[in-house]
């Protein structure tokens, strides 16, 4: 279970609020899901693969 009200997650709830967190999963995360098409999102090698056709981020480059 958790504790709502300890240190560590009034932070997380905080950074959260400011929208400083992001949800890191792996590929397997979106088993069973579908996309806005209807089909199966891409799952491990297949998502490799369409990653790796682009350039890695600069450093410090912000995402939205």
């Amino acid at each position: 279970m958790i504790d709502t009200n300890s240190h560590e997650f009034q932070i997380l709830l905080r950074q959260f609020e400011k929208g400083n967190v992001a949800l890191f999963a792996g590929a397997g995360f979106s088993i069973g899901a579908k996309n806005s098409i209807g089909t199966d999102p891409p799952l491990g090698a297949e998502l490799a693969r369409i990653l790796g056709k682009y350039p890695p981020a600069e450093p410090g480059a912000l995402f939205v």
